[in-house]
C-alpha cells in the first residue's frame, strides 16, 4: 500500500503539490494520512466541555466532480493522526481528486457545533488502460 503524508497547520498544508495517488479503479491501496500539528488540534481541542469530543471524516471531490464523504475516522490518541484508504468510488473517477480532513466538535447530541476543514489535499490518479486492471496497468507505467 501507498502511504502519503500530509501535515496540516492552520495556514496551510503541506506537500502543496499534487501526489501520485496511484490508478484508476485502485480500491484501498493508498493510505493518506493527515497529521493535524499541535497549534491546529490544539484549536479544536482546547476548552471543549467534557461532554463534547472531537471527531475526523474526510470529505471528497473526485475527479468528475462527485462528492463523498467518509465514515466517522477516529484520529491517533498521541499523534492526532487521522489515516484514511482511498476507496474505488473515488479512485474510478480518475484526474484529481481533493480530500479534505473535516475537524469537528461534537457535543452530547451527536451534532457538530464547531467544524474546520483543513486545505486540501490533492492526489492524482493515472488512467488504466482499456483491458487491463488498474494493478497491470500501474506496473507498465513504472
Amino acid at each position: 500500500m501507498r502511504t502519503i503524508e500530509y501535515t496540516l497547520r492552520l495556514s496551510g498544508i503541506s506537500p502543496t503539490d499534487m501526489q501520485d495517488g496511484g490508478v484508476q479503479g485502485d480500491h484501498n491501496k493508498t493510505a493518506v494520512v493527515f497529521k493535524p500539528d499541535d497549534a491546529l488540534w490544539g484549536d479544536l481541542t482546547t476548552g471543549i466541555p467534557a461532554n463534547h469530543s472531537p471527531r475526523c471524516r474526510v470529505d471528497v471531490t473526485d475527479g468528475c466532480g462527485g462528492f463523498h464523504a467518509s465514515e466517522l475516522l477516529t484520529p491517533d490518541k498521541t499523534s492526532h493522526t487521522v489515516s484514511y484508504a482511498v476507496p474505488r468510488d473515488i479512485t474510478q473517477a480518475g484526474g484529481v481528486a481533493n480530500l479534505f480532513l473535516v475537524l469537528s466538535e461534537v457535543d452530547e447530541n451527536n451534532r457538530e457545533v464547531r467544524t474546520l476543514y483543513t486545505y486540501p489535499a490533492r492526489l492524482r490518479f493515472a488512467a488504466s488502460s482499456a483491458g487491463s486492471t488498474s494493478e497491470e496497468a500501474y506496473k507498465t507505467q513504472i
